[in-house]
């Protein structure tokens, strides 16, 4: 819960600007020990974009958005189905998949 020295006012109010620099302190050591800003905007009862704009103004260096990505067993982290430098995929063909058009002009010449 938000310290009780600061005074969250009702959402759309304007915090006072000489607790600002407080507040937008916890958020920052709050966000930094891992909560996430909608998190900080429930607990505070202040809108998603005026957490994040303070954080922003104290300094934090936001983590990227989502979730950790996971990596299959044995993936090198290539993507599978990845074009060669000449255009061609390095996938293998399916079973029923079209020629390019190309390489139909020159079985049908």
């Amino acid at each position: 819960m938000p310290d009780e020295e600061i005074t969250w006012p009702r959402r759309h109010a304007r915090i006072d600007p000489d607790k600002e620099q407080e507040a937008a302190a916890w958020l920052k050591e709050q966000y930094e020990e891992g909560a996430y800003i909608r998190e900080l905007a429930k607990q505070t009862g202040r809108s998603y974009g005026s957490v994040h704009r303070m954080l922003r103004e104290a300094g934090v260096t936001f983590r990227p958005r989502g979730g950790a990505r996971r990596r299959r067993p044995g993936s090198d982290g290539a993507k599978e189905g990845a074009r060669t430098p000449d255009g061609r995929s390095d996938r293998p063909p399916t079973a029923g998949s079209r020629k390019p058009p190309t390489q139909r002009l020159k079985d049908e010449g």
